[in-house]
């Protein structure tokens, strides 16, 4: 895989996550919260979250306290582009985010982006074989290969794809001309695989 700014500064590589070389990579706020929690004992109980897409009328960055429903912070910033939130919504970013059934839901320690997309009725075409997917895969996996390995529910060529590395980053399916959700295809062959294992070790 390519050099990440973690293998840069230490002049090591690895294959899947940077604790293999003994690094934890956080962003800056859970860095300060844990500094806070260390140094002065203090709890989590305000966080800055984005609410972007589409979807919203005024998408801007929120300081809420934890436990704030998202449907009120919406109401608050501006409220959604339809009043009726014909559009879906997203727990985190629009690439490595996973959707949510409806705005209820409360911000916890743990959320630092809501996404908000319009609906729309996109139809995939056929897969074109143009190997963009696998070209910007940042795991160097090849995504469509894995895909057809799901579809034929083959555990064996699912392993051998080294499917477990894949870490969802919504880059096939971003990049992909066909429209087609090639990340929720890799992340179903991962979980029958895991699925398949852990049959095999009982």
């Amino acid at each position: 895989m390519g050099k990440s700014l973690d293998s840069y500064c230490l002049q090591k590589e690895y294959d899947r996550l940077p604790a293999e070389i003994g690094v934890i990579v956080n962003n800056s706020s859970t860095a300060i919260a844990l500094s806070k929690g260390i140094r002065n004992g203090e709890a989590i109980t305000r966080r800055v979250v984005t609410f972007s897409g589409n979807g919203l009328k005024e998408p801007q960055n929120v300081d809420v306290a934890i436990g704030t429903p998202v449907n009120y912070i919406v109401e608050k910033i501006g409220g959604y582009i339809d009043d009726d939130c014909d559009g879906f919504l997203v727990g985190g970013g629009p690439m490595m985010g996973k959707s949510i059934v409806n705005d209820t839901f409360v911000i916890y320690s743990h959320n630092n982006a809501i996404t908000v997309m319009k609906k729309e009725n996109i139809q995939p075409l056929p897969c074109l074989k143009c190997g963009e997917c696998t070209l910007h895969c940042p795991m160097h996996l090849q995504p469509v290969r894995i895909m057809q390995a799901e579809k034929a529910a083959n555990v064996e060529l699912i392993e051998k794809l080294d499917t477990d590395r894949c870490v969802e980053c919504g880059m096939c399916t971003y990049i992909c001309p066909s429209k087609i959700e090639v990340t929720d295809m890799v992340a179903k062959a991962k979980r029958r695989m895991q699925l398949a294992q852990r049959k095999k070790n009982a």
